[in-house]
Formats: structure tokens, C-alpha cells, sequence
């Protein structure tokens, strides 16, 4: 198999400063990672949400299983939407985290392609680990082992999809935070299957930043 790949670049009509897509530094993640470690990774996930009480999130767990143990270990379980794999079960936490006023933050490894959450309904979006795709099947592993792209490149499809999730007008706003310190040296190394809109919006950053201005569109 070609490792070849044609990825085809288009402009962003939305503006860059209301899509920012922030690395804060954090830890990496990987099966590695210590418990000392993890505990710094939770704070920082509470640490982003804090400030944005006001509105609401959605944290792209990746895994059902870091999903639980983000709620578990939150300050802010009360705001938070946990579901059960299955599209019911899925389509259940959407449903609500639309219906809530005021905040509300979903916790899903499920909602990075194939749903909207325009304006109001996601104004910020965390992601705790780079989305690498688990090798749970034969084909899977068949094809990562003959293209050694294969892999970064499902991973940064799935990045993007996720940053698109709360970005869906030019008028829509939507910060992104990638907290896993896998991040920099992906991007460094597998820049060419990132859209040119979205290497762009990256924002390097030594600590978390302040919140955008809440939208006052209702939407």
C-alpha cells in the first residue's frame, strides 16, 4: 500500500480569532503516563472549565472508558453529561446538553464527526489525547502496518472533525484546547495532512488562557 496521500487544502471563510485552537502544555498521554501525571492532566481539564461556568463545553474523551474517569475526578460533575456507548445513548446526551440552560458540558468520545453544536450550544472544546484510532481490528492493523501514515493521518482527520464540531458559521465562536504534549511533535511531523486553516489557528501557549467573550447571539 502507497503511503502517498493527496489531502486537498481550502480556505476558512470563519474568522481565525474566533476559532483558536490553544496548546496548553500539560502531560502526554499514552499508556505510559504516570499517576503523578495524570493528576496534573485532570486539573488542567478543571482548571480550562472553570472560567467557563457561564457556557457550555464538550470534552472529546476519545474513550469511553477516560470519559468516566474525567467525571470522576471532576470539581464539576454536576454540569457534566456522561453517556453509555450506543448511538440512543449518545443521541440521548446530546439531546440534553441542548436542552440545559446555562452550563453544561458533554463528555463523549462519540461527537467529533456527523453532529452540530453551533453557537450557544459549544462555545469551548476540550481534548485530553491526540485521537489515535485503537487497533481493534485485523484490517486496522493490516493497514497501519503496510502505510506507517496511516495511523497520523486518521488521527489528524479526527482532529479536525472535533475542532469543526462548535465552529459552524463566520459569526460562530468556538476556543479549542489540546492539553496532550503529543500534540507539538504531531504537528511538527505530520503538518501535511492538517489543513493550512487549521496549522494557522494553532496558538502555543505556556498557560491557560482567558475565556473569549461569551456570544450574545441566542442560537
Amino acid at each position: 500500500m502507497s503511503s502517498s496521500r493527496l489531502v486537498l487544502d481550502y480556505p476558512s471563510t470563519f474568522p481565525i480569532q474566533r476559532r483558536p485552537v490553544f496548546h496548553v502544555p500539560t502531560v502526554r498521554m499514552n499508556w505510559k503516563t504516570s499517576p503523578g501525571s495524570l493528576l496534573l492532566w485532570h486539573a488542567r481539564i478543571d482548571q480550562l472549565i472553570q472560567p467557563r461556568l457561564d457556557r457550555k463545553g464538550i470534552i472529546h474523551t476519545v474513550s469511553y472508558p477516560r470519559a468516566e474517569a474525567i467525571y470522576a475526578r471532576s470539581k464539576f460533575q454536576k454540569y457534566m453529561i456522561l453517556h453509555k456507548p450506543g448511538s440512543i445513548e449518545t443521541m440521548a446526551a446530546v439531546k440534553e446538553h441542548r436542552r440545559r440552560k446555562g452550563a453544561s458540558i458533554l463528555l463523549s468520545p462519540a461527537v467529533t464527526t456527523g453532529l452540530d453544536f453551533p453557537y450557544r450550544q459549544c462555545e469551548y472544546q476540550i481534548i485530553p489525547k491526540l485521537p489515535f484510532h485503537p487497533m481493534l481490528t485485523k484490517l486496522l492493523k493490516y493497514r497501519c502496518q503496510e502505510d506507517k501514515d496511516y495511523a497520523p493521518y486518521l488521527c489528524a482527520q479526527a482532529l479536525v472533525q472535533s475542532v469543526g464540531r462548535g465552529m459552524r458559521a463566520p459569526d460562530d465562536q468556538c476556543e479549542t484546547f489540546v492539553i496532550d504534549d503529543n500534540f507539538r511533535w504531531f504537528v511538527r511531523t505530520y503538518a501535511r495532512f492538517l489543513p493550512g486553516w487549521f496549522y494557522r489557528s494553532i496558538v502555543w501557549t505556556k498557560f491557560a488562557p482567558k475565556p473569549l467573550p461569551k456570544l450574545r447571539l441566542v442560537a
